[in-house]
């Protein structure tokens, strides 16, 4: 009994040490309460510091991600950035935030590599130029950016002041250009969005200055000869995923003859629907790719077999999600290549191992049926089974795989 009172002290006493480093996530936000919605002075940013300090003293040097939305008032982020001086991920959303405190965020955090900003208003005096400059930390190398504004106004302290004038549409409060310092010399990763007249323009200029880009996230409807050229100069990119969220089409369609070699990983988000010469135009460039992975598909197109004919190094394809059931009655598929299917998100997929048959290398094909009912999960082991002869087929938790004998 005392052996057991002692391992029994010895744990409680560990958990005590180790409380600190044993955490995922922090909510902060009672804080906030404390804090008030003004831009103060050094000494009030010293007392709200000691305040953080006095909460947060002993997971500080744990903290490297920080997450800021809608509820969170400025002045907090800005002293919270602040106090936890180890960060590598920020992320503000849905903010409306003045812009000497972004600012001022960005040019005091040395150590973040991950920037999302999503959804923000940044507030600039009323004798602010038409167009802004925005300068990112230099430490980024993932930087994730979708449809922010910036607004001129006499209230550009006060976030519901300022918001209150641009819904009212006062004469005095409007909305200027956001201009982004693009060099960024450790960028690795590139997803930006934004209103395709604005986004086009943006993207070129990431891409002249961040040449040693590994992966892009690239809206469809921006992609013009010009930013293919521009992709030809990032020779150490190696993953593009396209998506498109419109049905229109890029300003420049007919042959592109620009290669990109380098990218091994492609993915397609929504742009199946496109006619063959659009698809043609829009795949060609990829030559080399290994993977790839075909996303909200509801049919399959004969243009898209064709093309997919053409990657002589692809060795995985993914289909991944539709809403409806992907019935595929015929070879849909020919590749010498390909070694790897697999099919994820789908709550019903009518599929036989024989529609393979012109995959010579082809070694396995799995199924993820974690959105399957008893019956969808029933009708596929049924079509499945029709070639158990060439193939052995194992169902592990939510998958189901197929390997060539």
């Amino acid at each position: 009994m005392s052996l057991i009172k002692k391992v029994s002290l010895s744990c409680k006493c560990l958990r005590e040490k180790l409380k600190s480093k044993v955490f995922k996530k922090v909510n902060a936000n009672k804080l906030a309460e404390s804090i008030a919605q003004i831009i103060g002075n050094d000494d009030v940013y010293s007392k709200k510091f000691q305040l953080i300090d006095g909460k947060y003293n002993s997971i500080k040097k744990f903290v490297t991600s920080l997450s800021f939305n809608v509820l969170s008032k400025y002045n907090y982020i800005h002293v919270t950035c602040g106090y936890f001086n180890n960060l590598s991920n920020l992320i503000l959303e849905v903010i409306i935030i003045p812009s000497t405190i972004l600012i001022n965020i960005f040019n005091n955090t040395k150590t973040i590599t991950k920037l999302s900003l999503n959804d923000n208003m940044i507030l600039f005096s009323e004798s602010s130029k038409s167009a802004e400059e925005l300068n990112f930390p230099k430490s980024l190398k993932a930087l994730e950016m979708r449809s922010n504004s910036a607004l001129s106004t006499p209230h550009w302290e006060d976030p519901i002041a300022s918001y209150a004038a641009f819904a009212k549409t006062a004469p005095d409060t409007i909305l200027i250009n956001l201009k982004y310092g693009t060099k960024l010399p450790n960028l690795l990763y590139l997803d930006i969005w934004d209103t395709e007249d604005k986004l086009e323009n943006i993207l070129k200029d990431f891409l002249i200055d961040n040449s040693q880009l590994k992966f892009i996230n690239i809206l469809f409807e921006c992609l013009n000869l010009q930013i293919y050229e521009l992709l030809t100069k990032c020779e150490q990119l190696q993953e593009v995923k396209i998506v498109s969220v419109s049905r229109f089409s890029p300003a420049a369609e007919g042959q592109n003859e620009f290669n990109l070699p380098s990218v091994k990983r492609l993915t397609l988000d929504e742009v199946l629907y496109r006619r063959q010469p659009l698809l043609s135009y829009l795949i060609s460039p990829f030559v080399n790719i290994t993977n790839l992975k075909i996303c909200y598909i509801e049919d399959w197109p004969q243009q898209l077999c064709d093309q997919i004919k053409k990657f002589n190094n692809l060795e995985k394809l993914t289909v991944y999600k539709s809403d409806g059931c992907l019935q595929l009655n015929e070879p849909f598929i020919s590749s010498k290549s390909l070694k790897v299917l697999e099919f994820v998100g789908f709550s019903k997929l009518g599929f036989d191992l024989k529609l393979t048959c012109e995959c010579p290398k082809i070694k396995t094909v799995r199924v993820n049926t974690l959105n399957f009912n008893a019956s969808g999960l029933e009708e596929l082991s049924q079509d499945l089974s029709r070639s158990s002869d060439d193939w052995a087929i194992l169902k592990f938790n939510e998958t189901v795989n197929c390997y060539k004998k």
